[in-house]
């Protein structure tokens, strides 16, 4: 798209332009490029920008000044700034868009572009748990069938940024996958934007960042903007055993969306009709119609993501779907995110490790137990829980960690060690109930005593919120056991 053409359909008040009109706009970029890439604009975070609880605070003006000088000095085309910058000596003969407001800019420049795509498709994911690992599953499955040209977000870059500098590159690639945070949404919804995917898919909804979001059902319905302005034939892809999966349906069918449920639900459009914990073998109906394959990780989770996949994957109308389902087989779990290890302990014990430390909520814990528990043990093979605290959900805390009860009795384990302050509290309806769970103040006082108490052969889940430092020690424990003697 022609800067001239962009500007053509941009509102007159919100910007000012000085450069080359005819200069072919090729999309945003976040930082100083590393090679001169021509048609892309800078686009810094400035005081207009939302703050967003995960994000660093943002630079200062000095900061940004350094950061434009330095994109200009490595090549980059053009640059998106506030009009307080208007007249600085060394923005003078460059391309740049001037606005008092650059994020609703930023943000109309990149829905003038989803509005001009034609053959492209789009795949937005969001959810509490599970839309990281959908999105890799989704990314294997389609690079299994022929389909390289794609954009995503790495890993869990999720925020607003990130989001708009992918979606700004979507007219280069046949497919963009992406993965939008419940603040992102928040922060398109101020400003009137609109992912507007082809396919918006919502893996799950779950007591995550109450501190911000306030309830359950208002996660709901920050999470079903995904499904807001759907182009022609858009489709909702939506787990049906969710929380308030109702107001997911309700909003997505209000939008126009054609709707695709999935999961264990009698009533879902592709049912998980069978799973097998050893094998991971799975039978999906879609339908009346059963679908058999095998997937490469562990986890019923795994298995109810996969369901989204078919989703995804029939409703882009992709002749070889079956094709990219049988591939899961080849998919391996992400780090922090149920990668097992076989790793050694200091005490010689031999254990077999479940890495699910990257982050935590009260939908992937309890994902996670009934995993664990649906694995094969005796008594010389023990399934351990360790668990830490679920971080960010207000003053409700302690009563939400508390509600794990059933999660933990019903997987009925070997082990469950707990830390931290919030676990106190499942720790104190646990104790009377179970001979099994033990507690410690903090994740130190665990690292010191917990090893002492695993033993050969036993099969460890590790989870908490990523802040709490558990994802570190299990990085060192790895490294440690990989390491040269």
């Amino acid at each position: 798209m022609r800067v001239k053409d962009l500007i053509d359909v941009l509102p007159a008040s919100s910007f000012t332009y000085q450069g080359d009109l005819d200069l072919e706009l090729r999309g945003l970029v976040l930082d100083p490029p590393k090679r001169k890439t021509r048609g892309r604009f800078l686009y810094p975070r400035d005081a207009s920008w939302p703050q967003v609880p995960e994000e660093a605070p943002r630079p200062s003006p000095q900061k940004t000044e350094w950061t434009i000088q330095r994109a200009l000095n490595y090549g980059i085309s053009g640059i998106i700034c506030s009009s307080e910058l208007r007249g600085a000596p060394y923005l003078e003969g460059k391309n740049v868009f001037f606005s008092d407001d650059t994020f609703a800019l930023t943000c109309r420049i990149v829905a003038a572009i989803r509005e001009s795509l034609d053959t492209q498709r789009i795949t937005a994911i969001t959810g509490s748990a599970g839309k990281t690992t959908t999105k890799a599953m989704l990314l294997h499955a389609l690079r299994a069938i022929g389909e390289e040209s794609i954009a995503t977000n790495p890993g869990n870059l999720n925020l607003q940024r990130m989001a708009l500098r992918r979606l700004s590159l979507s007219p280069q690639f046949s497919h963009s996958v992406l993965e939008i945070s419940s603040s992102a949404l928040m922060a398109f919804r101020k400003s009137g934007f609109t992912v507007s995917p082809d396919v918006g898919i919502i893996t799950s909804i779950a007591e995550a960042h109450l501190e911000h979001m306030e309830s359950l059902e208002n996660v709901a319905r920050i999470k079903s903007d995904v499904f807001q302005a759907p182009p022609a034939g858009g489709t909702a892809i939506i787990n049906a055993d969710a929380p308030h999966a109702d107001v997911l349906i309700q909003r997505a069918v209000s939008e126009g969306c054609q709707l695709v449920t999935y999961g264990e639900s009698e009533n879902a459009t592709i049912r998980l009709a069978s799973w097998d914990p050893e094998t991971h073998d799975t039978v999906a109906m879609v339908g009346q119609q059963p679908i058999e394959y095998r997937l490469g990780t562990a986890g019923k989770h795994t298995a109810l993501n996969s369901l989204a996949v078919i989703a995804a994957l029939r409703a882009h109308r992709l002749k070889n779907w079956r094709q990219g389902v049988e591939a899961l087989a080849t998919f391996e779990a992400l780090e922090g995110r149920g990668q097992t290890a076989q790793i050694r302990l200091g005490t010689g014990a031999q254990i077999t490790l479940i890495d699910e430390a990257y982050n935590a909520n009260t939908a992937s814990v309890r994902s996670s137990l009934a995993s664990l528990s649906a694995m094969a043990s005796d008594g010389s093979k023990r399934r351990v829980a360790v668990l830490g605290d679920i971080l960010e959900l207000g003053p409700q805390a302690d009563q939400i960690h508390r509600d794990l009860v059933d999660a933990v009795l019903t997987a009925n384990l070997d082990h469950i060690y707990l830390f931290g302050t919030h676990m106190a509290a499942l720790f104190d309806e646990l104790k009377g109930r179970t001979d099994s769970v033990h507690h410690w103040p903090d994740l130190a006082s665990l690292k010191t005593d917990l090893p002492s108490q695993l033993r050969e052969r036993d099969i460890v889940l590790m989870k908490a919120s990523g802040s709490t430092g558990l994802k570190d020690w299990v990085a060192e424990l790895v490294a440690a056991s990989s390491s040269p003697s």
